[in-house]
């Protein structure tokens, strides 16, 4: 009888070890993040053009940031476009860039994502020759939790596979994309900034925006002399954010463009001296407010 129920302990114990254990062992894994590529397989001939997305699926996390790097066959495939048009991604601290083989980026949301199918980057290839490869993410790449601490979360990658052995070219998928991007790219604030850190205390102006399609190309900046009797020619200046003004005096009206991949513009101006005379106007206000109060409240008192 102590037999019988010291073996029901035995078989009771193991079980809920057992039940435990593949608990454990399922949360572990169904909780992990996903990165991978869309589409996962394709066949392609030589001449071809393809796109390839990396998309995040976050797992009911909400997730701020992702470092990743990626690696091909420079034999197989030639990077000809890496497009972040429609990225979940707001910021980069690296921009997306192909050398030797390996795509490198690093990005974050500000605010917070979580979803299944968030848009990483698009990555646009052209077939080289006929053979079979791999598109794969390092097992390096990292994730962080939009926790206030910069938690790493767990990650699980997939590699695309691609298959080249094609007789006939389909064509070519970005061309195509840039033909239909007539949208410009998003409205967006040109900030103006001195700080004693950066650019030794002179001023400067930062600015940033997004394109839903095909991606930002490149940002310009036109300075304008606003004094009607200085007949200096201006010219646009291919740049990037911060930007040192040359016109350190504030009398020139401040004018970026963002351009997309597709050529679309947008241009948003600044006029540092309208700035000025509302600060000043603002000050007035505050001080002309100060002296009313104590105005009334001295009345006060006396009465």
């Amino acid at each position: 009888m102590q037999k019988s129920k010291l073996q029901f302990k035995i078989k009771k114990s193991l079980l809920s070890i057992f039940t435990f254990s593949f608990l454990f062992l399922f949360f572990y894994f169904t909780n992990a993040a996903n990165l991978y590529f869309e589409p996962a397989e394709s066949n392609y001939a030589k001449g071809d053009t393809f796109i390839e997305n990396l998309i995040l699926d976050t797992q009911n996390e909400t997730i701020n940031a992702i470092e990743a790097k990626i690696s091909y066959s420079v034999d197989l495939l030639e990077v000809k476009e890496i497009s972040t048009g429609n990225s979940i991604l707001e910021l980069w601290t690296n921009q997306p860039s192909a050398t030797k083989g390996i795509i490198s980026f690093s990005g974050g949301k500000p605010d917070g994502y979580k979803g299944k199918d968030g848009k990483i980057i698009s990555i646009v290839f052209r077939v080289l020759k006929k053979g079979k490869g791999e598109i794969k993410i390092d097992n390096n790449a990292r994730v962080l939790l939009n926790d206030g601490k910069g938690t790493e979360t767990k990650l699980e990658t997939k590699s695309a596979l691609i298959n080249t052995t094609g007789d006939k070219a389909t064509g070519d998928e970005w061309e195509k994309l840039l033909k239909e991007d007539k949208t410009p790219p998003q409205p967006f604030k040109i900030k103006l900034s001195k700080d004693s850190f950066v650019f030794d205390n002179q001023y400067f102006i930062s600015f940033a925006t997004t394109d839903k399609e095909t991606g930002i190309d490149y940002y310009e900046v036109l300075e304008v002399p606003l004094d009607k009797k200085n007949n200096k020619v201006s010219e646009w200046v291919r740049t990037e954010s911060p930007y040192l003004l040359k016109d350190q005096s504030l009398k020139s009206e401040i004018m970026v463009k963002a351009v997309d991949k597709a050529g679309n513009e947008r241009i948003e101006k600044l006029n540092p001296q309208n700035k000025a005379y509302y600060l000043v106007i603002l000050i007035l206000l505050i001080i002309f407010s100060g002296v009313i109060f104590l105005i009334v409240k001295k009345r006060r008192k006396r009465n």
